[in-house]
Parts: structure tokens; C-alpha cells; sequence
């Protein structure tokens, strides 16, 4: 029986020489010592490891410090003790006290493994996991880091040191897509780039020009990261690990609408995705939920809310009849049975007398809704007001789900129906009669509130914050009272 030892050194010298002084007290001889250089969360790069598995035989044992040592995804770390252990090996974490030897190593294991089942297995939240474990990396070796010395500006284009660790420092932060060629002796495109966008954040006229205040900020931005990072990887976690089949993803921050597959982070040909309007950040926040889609409604009339007849509606047509009729609204019964509108029963709305809006062009819910299972009346739909899909920001509804593109998703999840052509689409949708139409299939609808993306070439994007969620979100886990967010109209486009 051999005892080895594996450790992973990075540029943190205390670090480092935690390490070695544990395995030392182990009393494990320098020549059973296999160690690689950085730390991976995917275990890449890992030639001594890879050596030490080759050589171990039955009754070995492998000793590392920690488990993070072998690597920070608990999945991938799960599989290579399973790899000892197949070699007839046992292993050992110093710190943590966890054999693989014996009834408690092995319960351990067992509530490690069912743990690790219960992550995500996205391609996205992979890359979140790496990019948390650079800046985790690189926040522990800061110290060392030798940037450019910026005791006076730096202009774009001239000559300074300590340009491989700025861009090794704008990778980290996803500003630099890894293996980007740079400039080692001037500092030039693309770190001079990087950094402008950086600093733009937060001074939209700010320049490349590199000085220590710029140097500060940079190491601000690496903490503002790693919080950004934690929060994705925990609203990830909230999500469903399973679904019957390809759910449709609304990022309400990102104001934008994607099938599962190009959301997630997997490459799928012709996926769907479209522009979306939310609710409005000061009043109607669009809530955060999943549910199934079941049906489509061509030519919808539109149920007004009770909030809405009372606070919009009523104010606005007590002596003006005209006003109900310009817009296309009608007056009901609770049995739906149609009254006349008068000024005694536009008095009585909201109280016995309730508003609907007629199918057609000026219809608030445009041409065609799609509805889901929800406590907050939410759905999806269309709308006669095209103009706002060109804007930056889109939070504008009372809390429904606007859609640039409604014609592109009622042939998506009408797709494993054949009669329902283009042609007759169009024409349910042009019909002015209310039409439903039950889904063959329910399709899985989440609506998530995602900051922060990691894409595949490792740059990082950063959409707004435009409810506050983040803030309460980081509250919550920290174990404080949150306020909660504004709440929606129930029904209301």
C-alpha cells in the first residue's frame, strides 16, 4: 500500500504552502507528491493527477488538503473519487476529515452524490461555475497581480508592463473572451477596449486612458462580479431540472423572449427568440414563475382587471360615454350578458357592472393571446403597440407578456397541429371573432429574472437590475428581511 498525495498550487504562496505543510504532517515523502498548477472547476489541465491515477493499484491511498482541490464542481470531483475508487483506492481530504474508507466515508459520499443531482446540468450554469472559479482564483491572488503602473495616465498606444495580468484580470471580469492575442508591450486594442467599456459603466463619456483610479475600479468590478456570478448561479438553481418537452424562457430583466435550448446555453438551429415588453418596474413588476401553456386565443376580447376598471377606466368614461366606445369597450353583466352604456351603469363599474374590450385592431391584447395555469392571471400576447419593441428599456405593461412576434410563436406551438396552416392562422388572427384553441401539448413557459449571462465564448453580459431584485435576493440569502416587489394587475396587459 502506497499513500499518495495530489495538490493544486496557484500564486497565493500562503496558500500553497498550507498545502504542503499538511501534507508533510500526513507523512507523505516528497517523491508520492503529484501537483498541478491553478485550480479548475472542470479539472482541465491536470497532467501529474492524470500521472498519479495511472499509478495507483489496489490499497492505495490519495490524500489531497481539500476537496476544492480537486476541483470546485462537486460533480466533477464526485467522479473522480468514483475513478480511485474503481483503481481499488481509497481517498482522503485532510481539512474536511472525509475518507472514502469505511461506513461514514462512504454515508458522506452518498450525501455528496445527492447533492450534486440536484445542480443544474446546463451548459450555462457550467460556464457559470468556471467563471465563478476564475474570479474566485484570481480575487485570492490579486495580491500578487503586476498591472501596468499607472502613477500617471496611460494613454491608448503607448508602451507599459504588466499588460498580460490586466488582461488576464479582463478575462476574469468576461470583458475578454479567453485566448484573446493581445499587445504584451503597448497598451492597445482589444484591453484598451475592455477597459473603456468597463469604465463606461459607470462614466458613459470616460476614455481608455489607464491610471490608478481605473486600476481601482477594475478590482471593484472583480467584486461586483463574483457577486453577479453567485446570484445567477442561485436563481439557476430555482429552476426545474426537468421538462416535457422544450419550455419557452422569458429573461423579464433582459426583456426577451428564447426557446430553452438558446437560453440555456445549448446550440440548437433555427431557435426561437423575440423581443418582449414586461411590466413596469414602478408599479406592475412581471412576476417570476413557471407554468404550461395551453391554450391560444385568436381575436381575444380583452376582460379587463377589476384594478384597472376602477383606477383607468371609470375616471375616464364617468361623463364621457364616447370614451368607452372609441375604444372599443363594452359594459357586462357577471353573467356577461351585455347592458347599454349609460351614465347609471358606467357609475356601476367595478360594482356589478363589469368591461370588456371587443376583438379587433384597437384590442389591447392585439390579434392573438397565449394563456397559462397562473395565480396572477399572466399570459402572453400580442399588442397594437409596435412602436415600444424598439426601445432599450421595456418595462411598460401592467404585468402580461407583450410580444414582438406573436404570429412566429403561435406556429411554433401550433406546430404538431397540420390544419392549423400559416394561411389560417392569419386568417383566425384577422377573423374579429374570438377563437380557442387547445394545445395538443402543454408547452413549458418559465419566467425567470436572469442578470447576469455568461456566453459561450466566456464573455460576461450584464443586463439591468430593473426591479431591484438583486438586492433583496442578496438580503434574502444573507438571512435578512426583504421588501417585496411591486405587485401586478392580475389579467392586465
Amino acid at each position: 500500500m502506497t499513500t499518495f498525495a495530489y495538490i493544486r498550487t496557484s500564486t497565493s504562496e500562503q496558500n500553497s504552502a498550507l498545502q504542503r505543510d499538511a501534507i508533510a504532517a500526513a507523512g507523505i515523502p516528497e517523491k508520492y507528491i503529484y501537483a498541478d498548477a491553478g485550480v479548475s472547476s472542470s479539472l482541465a489541465s491536470r497532467p501529474r493527477l492524470d500521472a498519479l491515477l495511472d499509478r495507483l493499484d489496489d490499497g492505495d491511498e490519495v490524500v489531497v488538503w481539500k476537496l476544492d482541490r480537486l476541483g470546485r464542481n462537486t460533480r466533477n470531483v464526485l467522479e473522480l473519487i468514483d475513478t480511485i475508487k474503481s483503481k481499488g483506492a481509497t481517498f482522503r481530504s485532510v481539512t474536511e476529515g472525509i475518507s472514502t474508507a469505511g461506513p461514514m466515508g462512504e454515508a458522506m459520499l452518498t450525501i455528496m452524490t445527492a447533492f450534486a443531482q440536484l445542480e443544474p446540468t446546463t451548459p450555462h450554469y457550467r460556464r457559470l461555475l468556471l467563471a465563478r472559479d476564475a474570479v474566485r482564483a484570481l480575487r485570492t491572488d490579486s495580491a500578487t497581480l503586476v498591472l501596468p503602473a499607472a502613477t500617471r495616465p496611460i494613454a491608448v498606444g503607448r508602451p507599459t508592463t504588466g499588460l498580460r495580468d490586466l488582461a488576464r484580470l479582463l478575462v476574469a471580469l468576461g470583458e475578454l473572451a479567453p485566448g484573446t492575442r493581445i499587445d504584451t508591450v503597448r497598451y492597445a486594442a482589444p484591453v484598451a477596449e475592455a477597459v473603456r467599456r468597463v469604465k463606461r459603466r459607470t462614466d458613459p463619456r470616460a476614455t481608455a486612458a489607464l491610471d490608478a483610479a481605473t486600476i481601482a475600479l477594475l478590482h471593484d468590478a472583480l467584486a461586483r462580479r463574483e457577486r453577479d456570478i453567485a446570484l445567477a448561479i442561485e436563481r439557476w438553481r430555482w429552476l426545474p431540472r426537468e421538462h416535457a418537452g422544450m419550455p419557452l424562457v422569458v429573461n423579464i430583466p433582459e426583456y426577451r423572449l428564447e426557446r430553452w435550448a438558446e437560453w440555456a446555453g445549448d446550440t440548437l438551429p433555427g431557435g426561437l427568440a423575440m423581443n418582449v415588453v414586461v411590466g413596469r418596474a414602478d408599479s406592475n413588476a412581471t412576476p417570476v414563475f413557471a407554468s404550461r401553456m395551453t391554450q391560444v386565443v385568436f381575436s381575444p376580447q380583452w376582460r379587463l382587471p377589476m384594478s384597472i376598471m376602477k383606477k383607468e377606466i371609470l375616471p375616464a368614461a364617468r361623463g364621457n360615454p364616447g370614451y368607452l366606445r372609441k375604444h372599443a369597450y363594452y359594459l357586462v353583466t357577471a353573467r356577461g350578458d351585455e347592458l347599454p352604456i349609460t351614465d347609471a351603469n358606467i357609475a356601476r363599474i367595478g360594482t356589478g357592472v363589469w368591461v370588456r374590450q371587443r376583438s379587433g385592431g384597437a384590442n389591447a391584447l392585439g390579434r392573438v393571446k397565449f394563456n397559462m395555469y397562473n395565480p396572477y392571471d399572466i399570459y402572453l400576447h400580442d399588442t397594437p403597440s409596435k412602436r415600444f419593441f424598439a426601445r432599450a428599456r421595456r418595462d411598460l405593461s401592467h404585468g402580461c407578456v407583450r410580444l414582438a412576434d406573436p404570429v412566429a410563436l403561435a406556429k411554433h406551438v401550433l406546430a404538431d397541429a397540420p390544419q392549423w396552416t400559416d394561411e389560417r392562422i392569419a386568417e383566425a388572427m384577422d377573423g374579429g371573432k374570438e377563437t380557442f384553441v387547445a394545445l395538443r401539448r402543454s408547452v413549458p413557459v418559465l419566467l425567470v429574472y436572469h442578470t447576469f449571462v455568461v456566453e459561450p465564448d466566456g464573455v460576461h453580459r450584464r443586463v439591468d437590475d430593473i426591479y431591484g431584485h438583486d438586492e433583496r435576493t442578496l438580503a434574502a440569502l444573507r438571512g435578512e428581511r426583504t421588501v417585496p416587489a411591486a405587485v401586478v394587475d392580475e389579467g392586465a396587459p
